[in-house]
Parts: structure tokens; C-alpha cells; sequence
């Protein structure tokens, strides 16, 4: 990809490391979409980690960088508040068994995923992903999450791990 700067008549590429910190200055308004639309096709992850900052992002946009190949970009992406209302819950669900650090950022924000989501489907359904992640740090990162349903902390009251069965009782405890 090549990324030119031009000034009056004088212009010049510029490599990834200058578009990364450029992106840091571009206003992220919905006007500038279609400039992170053509960047998040850039083979560098920072340039693509940067642009998963944004949240003036097309809903083409976010799937394509939930999919990315480098599972920082997909990080990012899943903490964006712009994607709570583009990733269905198949891709949610791939992005889950793909990385347990998504899946904890999921299992944290299960209500925003639910209460933001353009998707037929509720937090119980997510949840029902997390809890049997094998990985009891998500199933701990959805007890110990406030917004997490009752319905579902007390579920996880009868966790295998006991660190995750107090978590829940805690949280149910707070509520």
C-alpha cells in the first residue's frame, strides 16, 4: 500500500511508523471513515491497531478487523465501544475460542454487548459461550463482572473452580 503526502506541488511516501502516528491526529469523526476504511487494509499491525482505535468506523470496517489475522488488532477491535453494535454473536463466538484475552474483555462488557447490539441474541446466549470456555480466567472475568445477569452469576456459583464460585458469590452478594 502506498501512502503519499503531498504539500503544495511537493509530495512524498511516508512508511508505516509516520501513518501510525499521523492516524493519532486524525479526527475520528464519521468523515474520515472512508480514510481508515482504505488503512485498515495496510499490512502493518500497528497501522491496523491504530485504526481499531477509532470509533467512526464502517460495520465492514470492524468485521474485517475482528477477523484480522494478528490477534492485537482483534483486541482492540473487541474493546472498541463502535463494535458492540456490528460483531454477531458468530463471530463473537470465534473470537472467544480464539483468544482468552478477548474472551475476558467479552465476559466483562457482556451487557454492553447485549444492551448495544443491532443482533438478535442476549447476553444469556454470549454468556452461555464464556461459561464453558475452558479457561477459568474467563469464566472468573464473567463472575466477577458487575453487569453480568443474575441469572448467570448463579450459574457460576457452581463453577469447578472455586475462585470463580466465589467470585460470583461476591458479585450476587454486591448487587
Amino acid at each position: 500500500m502506498k501512502v503519499t503526502v503531498q504539500i503544495d506541488d511537493i509530495k512524498f511516501d511516508i512508511g508505516y511508523e509516520m501513518i501510525s502516528r499521523i492516524l493519532d491526529y486524525i479526527k475520528d469523526i464519521k468523515d474520515n471513515s472512508i480514510i481508515f476504511e482504505k488503512l485498515s487494509n495496510h499490512p502493518s499491525i500497528e497501522v491496523r491497531t491504530s485504526i481499531a482505535y477509532k470509533e467512526n468506523l464502517s460495520a465492514g470496517t470492524i468485521n474485517k478487523l475482528a477477523q484480522d489475522n494478528e490477534i492485537e488488532v482483534v483486541r482492540q477491535i473487541v474493546s472498541n465501544n463502535a463494535a458492540y453494535n456490528v460483531l454477531d454473536i458468530s463471530i463473537l463466538k470465534n473470537i472467544i475460542q480464539r483468544d482468552k484475552e478477548c474472551a475476558c474483555s467479552i465476559a466483562k462488557n457482556i451487557e454492553s454487548w447485549n444492551e448495544q447490539s443491532n443482533f438478535d441474541f442476549d447476553s444469556k446466549e454470549l454468556a452461555d459461550i464464556l461459561i464453558k470456555h475452558p479457561d477459568p480466567a474467563v469464566r472468573y472475568a464473567l463472575a466477577d463482572s458487575y453487569r453480568t445477569p443474575k441469572s448467570i452469576l448463579k450459574k457460576l456459583l457452581k463453577d469447578k473452580d472455586p475462585y470463580v464460585a466465589e467470585a460470583a458469590k461476591e458479585s450476587i452478594k454486591n448487587n
